[in-house]
């Protein structure tokens, strides 16, 4: 006698909800962050190419990850089936939408609110400065996290946006790293069928 268990149903989510979302994450984020507090200048270009190069370096190094530790990946698969699943029946404009106002909102919120909120506090030492970080990658984790090791990976993530912002002192680097590697991860995860 073969019993069919009941799977859990994972839900779509709606491309309409992400948006709402994410423009209020980014609404949020930049009016604590003070608003803009720049100006674009030439040099900027350099940081736009510093953050498409980090965001090909990040997603080539979560690959190389993916492929040659096995036994964590059979873990990472849950989690990456259900971010799947909720993003299959949106096309691929639409996941670098939701790519790009990820990588503006939760920089906004989490480096040029959050850490540099910190910072203020924490002061602008070697050690505050890792508080900082370490307090904005938290957070940064508990929204994105799925699981233990999920959450690990949106940490250690987290980690590297906030070094290299403090180090650069470029938002916009860091917007640039973080929207495209989530196309590149979004749109990879919908082809796949969240297989990696």
């Amino acid at each position: 006698m073969n019993k069919k268990v009941a799977t859990p149903q994972i839900p779509q989510i709606s491309f309409s909800l992400i948006i709402k979302s994410q423009l209020g994450l980014a609404l949020l984020g930049f009016v604590l962050a003070g608003g803009y507090r720049g100006n674009w200048q030439i040099e900027d270009a350099i940081f736009v190419l510093y953050g498409v190069l980090l965001a090909l370096a990040s997603f080539l190094l979560l690959f190389m990850v993916y492929k040659t530790l096995p036994r964590m990946v059979q873990s990472l698969n849950r989690d990456l089936e259900i971010y799947g699943t909720m993003i299959g029946h949106m096309n691929n404009w639409q996941l670098a939408v939701i790519g790009v106002l990820a990588g503006l909102s939760e920089e906004w919120l989490f480096r040029a609110f959050l850490q540099d909120f910190i910072m203020g506090f924490s002061g602008n030492d070697s050690l505050g400065s890792a508080i900082a970080i370490v307090i904005a990658s938290l957070g940064f984790a508990a929204l994105h996290g799925l699981s233990r090791l999920y959450f690990l990976f949106t940490f250690i993530m987290g980690l590297m946006l906030g070094y290299a912002y403090h180090l650069s002192g470029s938002l916009l680097m860091v917007i640039i790293w973080h929207g495209i590697y989530d196309i590149i991860a979004l749109i990879w995860l919908k082809r796949k069928n969240w297989s990696l």
